[in-house]
């Protein structure tokens, strides 16, 4: 067995994607994944899978949750996946309730404002 870190604990952005982690040495993987929000109102994670670090990538996993929920861990077995792993996560600050082209229009001009999102996602890698 062997620890893996796909997302070290701590404050992220409010969307982002990790690094993709190699985790062909292993036929079982065991991931936590940890959320806690502020003035957020949801946050939502994917954990994704492919047979190569530049993918084509496909979900494993996906929650999201409310303020309400968090903070939260929530124990992960994929029953498949690939050579790579990754974690993709957005948060949505309360009261931005924004469309994809209204976001990303506040975003190119830099005037979204990022929730506080504190993730991280840890587990076991058994051959």
């Amino acid at each position: 067995m062997a620890a893996v870190t796909l997302l070290a604990a701590g404050s992220q952005p409010a969307s982002g994607t990790s690094t993709p982690l190699d985790v062909s040495a292993g036929s079982t993987l065991r991931l936590n994944v940890r959320a806690e929000a502020i003035d957020a109102e949801y946050v939502q994670i994917f954990l994704e899978t492919a047979p190569s670090a530049s993918g084509p990538w496909r979900v494993l996993f996906e929650q999201r949750w409310t303020q309400s929920d968090l903070p939260r861990t929530e124990r992960v077995l994929p029953p498949a996946f690939d050579a790579f792993v990754r974690a993709r996560w957005e948060a949505l600050k309360r009261g931005a309730k924004l469309n994809a082209t209204e976001r990303e229009l506040r975003e190119s001009q830099g005037v979204f404002n990022d929730p506080k999102l504190v993730l991280g996602i840890t587990g076991d890698r058994i051959p």
